[in-house]
């Protein structure tokens, strides 16, 4: 159990993890971030986002904070009994495997409640666990195109277009969270076992929710809308400043329309019978965008954005992730928090929940693992078996 200053939601729960790359990893994060002790069990060359970039390891810092860190090759019988141990003591089993290797072994949810009767068993798919999503793998950009994100995502005469960063394994990640805190929830409720699992495909659907409705509404597919709010709304849409930044307007609502004509000196814009209303803005959006667009391009991306800031219009600049960084946003709320890796500092992002329990000092992922032999100290290992599980292969070599 880790030390802390403060009681936490999930402090003396314990997590065992065997996740990797972003959606898995992410959501036992959080659990860690919430107090639980996440005991992270990695193959022995390290999970796969230790291995993935460049010479920035950013996948694996952003997702493993608050965990330790136990490599072990799970083909040897005997790292196998370990895990069997760990959960034997724990309350959250996690794992992000192809549907049906944890059965084969022997790692299953069947085989685990025998050891611990109280088990939340969390599992985590690309396409699921029935007898078609068993034989696929699934990624993140695949699962966009295949569930209708790639076809809503781009301009309308362009491409489709993937979203411009892991998003359904973000999603992922917290559905995953919150799918185990209920369950753990339900479990102390009714001392029962319980078990839950939740696929890319999944969440990416529900994302979109509104967007299946339409569609079986309406029989007709949903288009790509660029930066507008498509048939809902305008001006919803993204426009260029006079030094070739960016400004991202959502003006759509009455009184914000009136607001976003004052501050660019176009109150003349209210009174034309074209853009009297929603529906004709949106009808008339083509011509609308114009008279915009000749307006936006006399000012600066900032001195635009100080104007909206002043008046109230709903609207905000396109910012590079290090402008984010500095930003007074992320400055207001405490966004970052600081990490060190190797001799590398760097900042993850903050848990997304304001609340004293989950303030954070500086965490940081941890090394390949650091903690194997202390975690086997813990379950009464003596230094003669630790050192034999390291020359049989089992755990690292020392």
């Amino acid at each position: 159990m880790k030390g802390t200053d403060t009681v936490k939601p999930l402090s003396g729960v314990t997590v065992i993890d065997l996740t990797q790359l972003m959606a898995g990893p992410s959501a036992t994060m959080l659990l860690g971030d919430m107090g639980a002790d996440v005991i992270k069990i990695e193959q022995l060359e390290g999970e796969l986002s230790r291995r993935l970039g460049t010479s920035v390891k950013s996948l694996f810092l952003a997702n493993n904070r608050n965990k330790r860190s136990m490599a072990m090759d799970l083909k040897h019988p005997q790292a196998r009994e370990i895990v069997r141990e760990l959960v034997a003591r724990s309350d959250i089993f996690v794992q992000g495997f192809s549907p049906g290797a944890m059965d084969r072994l022997g790692l299953g949810y069947e085989d685990l409640i025998k050891v611990q009767p109280r088990l939340v068993y969390a599992s985590l798919s690309g396409f699921g666990t029935s007898d078609t999503g068993t034989s696929r793998k699934g990624v993140d950009a695949v699962v966009q195109a295949e569930t209708g994100i790639m076809a809503a995502t781009g301009e309308l005469d362009g491409s489709p277009m993937k979203v411009g960063f892991q998003v359904v394994d973000a999603a992922a990640g917290l559905a995953l969270a919150q799918g185990i805190l209920a369950s753990l929830r339900l479990r102390d409720m009714t001392g029962e076992p319980q078990y839950l699992s939740t696929s890319l495909y999944q969440v990416s659907a529900f994302l979109q929710g509104h967007y299946f409705v339409e569609a079986s509404i309406t029989g007709g597919e949903v288009s790509r809308i660029g930066n507008t709010g498509g048939t809902l709304a305008y001006p919803t849409d993204l426009f260029v400043t006079s030094d070739r930044g960016y400004v991202q307007v959502a003006a759509y609502l009455p009184e914000q329309w009136r607001l976003l004509c004052a501050t660019i000196e176009r109150a003349d814009l209210v009174a034309d019978p074209r853009f009297a209303d929603v529906s004709a803005r949106v009808q008339n959006q083509a011509l609308l965008r114009t008279e915009l667009q000749n307006a936006f391009s006399t000012r600066s991306r900032d001195e635009w954005t100080s104007r909206f800031r002043a008046s109230g219009v709903v609207a905000g600049p396109v910012l590079s992730h290090g402008e984010v960084m500095r930003s007074d946003e992320a400055s207001r709320t405490n966004c970052f928090v600081d990490g060190e890796f190797d001799g590398q500092a760097y900042k993850s992002v903050r848990i997304p929940i304001t609340s004293a329990p989950y303030e954070q000092s500086p965490v940081s992922a941890p090394r390949l693992g650091a903690d194997t032999d202390a975690i086997l100290a813990d379950l009464g290992y003596t230094e003669e078996q630790i050192l034999a599980l390291s020359e049989a292969g089992t755990t690292p070599a020392r």
